[in-house]
């Protein structure tokens, strides 16, 4: 819609034109355009998430030093994905020789061989019986492609 105003203001006569714009736009954007943004802002929080789980709680923290766990929250802001499983999903997923194990290194070794090494970054145990798992961003195979983030 198009408006024109006109005013006189001593011995200068100006003449505006406004165009008005509805607040929903005919050209906007669908849903689905944002997949890619969603996708990679889910993925991160979940990250975070699962790197936060392991430094707060009741409990003592005795898994995660602060270094530790400023190096974890690098590997994300770098791009990589943290992955968290328990150890029923271990099992699972990457066989039952990781039940009793505390060797983060054996089980970075593992991953390493069977996924490939520019593809897992790093292992760690985690608190309680769980693990994390850091992969570069791309990285989309076995257990890692259908992860739930929560």
């Amino acid at each position: 819609m198009r408006s024109t105003r006109s005013s006189t203001t001593g011995r200068r006569t100006t003449t505006s034109t406004r165009t008005r714009y509805n607040s929903v736009s005919k050209a906007g954007w669908s849903p689905t355009q944002y997949g890619n943004v969603r996708d990679d802002i889910q993925w991160r929080i979940g990250s975070y998430r699962n790197i936060y789980s392991q430094v707060t709680g009741p409990s003592k923290i005795t898994t995660f030093s602060p270094k530790k766990a400023t190096q974890w929250a690098n590997y994300v802001n770098s791009g990589c994905k943290v992955y968290k499983f328990n150890a029923p999903q271990m099992t699972r997923y990457f066989g039952s020789a990781w039940n009793n194990t505390q060797s983060a290194t054996a089980v970075t070794r593992y991953l390493r061989h069977k996924y490939g090494t520019k593809n897992i970054k790093a292992v760690a145990r985690g608190r309680g019986t769980t693990w994390l798992v850091a992969t570069t961003g791309n990285f989309n195979r076995g257990p890692f492609k259908n992860y739930t983030w929560k």
